[in-house]
This record gives C-alpha cells, sequence and structure tokens, in this order.
C-alpha cells in the first residue's frame, strides 16, 4: 500500500494532509451526526479545516494484524478518482497516523 499521507490524533477525530495523485491538501476526520441507519460513517472527511467541504465518510474499523484504524472513501471535484484508502497508526511513532492507498485490481471483461 502506498503512503499518501500523514495526519495526527485530535480530540475528536484526525488532521493531516493528503501528498499524492499531484495534490497537497489539509484533510480533517470530523464525527459524523449520529444516525442509525446500518454501516452509517461515523466520521467525515473535511477539506481545509473541520468546517470545511466535504470530501466522504470514514468509519472506524480494526482487524487483528492492524489493530485499529480508519477506512474512507474520498471523493469530489478535487480528486481525479475516487479513493478508497485508510488510516493506519504507525508502528515506528504512535503519535502519527499515515493514510494509506492500494490501487483497485483492473477488472477484466468476460466473454
Amino acid at each position: 500500500m502506498a503512503e499518501i499521507g500523514t495526519f495526527t490524533r485530535t480530540e475528536t477525530g484526525y488532521a493531516g494532509e493528503l501528498h499524492s495523485f499531484g495534490l497537497h491538501e489539509k484533510l480533517f476526520i470530523v464525527p459524523a451526526k449520529a444516525s442509525d441507519v446500518k454501516n452509517a460513517p461515523d466520521y467525515r472527511v473535511r477539506l481545509d479545516s473541520e468546517d470545511g467541504p466535504d470530501a466522504g465518510p470514514a468509519w472506524k474499523d480494526s482487524s487483528e494484524n492492524a489493530g485499529e484504524f480508519v477506512s474512507m472513501r474520498l471523493g469530489g471535484p478535487i480528486f481525479p478518482f475516487p479513493i478508497r484508502a485508510k488510516l493506519f497508526q504507525s508502528n515506528d511513532d504512535p503519535s502519527v497516523w499515515t493514510l494509506r492507498w492500494k490501487h483497485a485490481r483492473k477488472i477484466e471483461d468476460e466473454e
């Protein structure tokens, strides 16, 4: 997975920068409004500030190997294509969280 950003934990979420795909954008991951909807996002990703334009939903997640992490789907006019990424805590420095992206596999047409 390619590292495309670095973040730090805040009181309510995360703050950091996306630095890939020809972009250098400040992103803030803030709590989403409470919802009873199944699979509702835990967070919203915002551009430039905690109340900036919405850049997509994010969900708390965990795995045995990675521990706690945040999965997100970034989209909007500044992104060249929708980006699915995951925010992981650094093994080297627990105060740093790294945003990682893995290119989607190409789907072959069946004929």
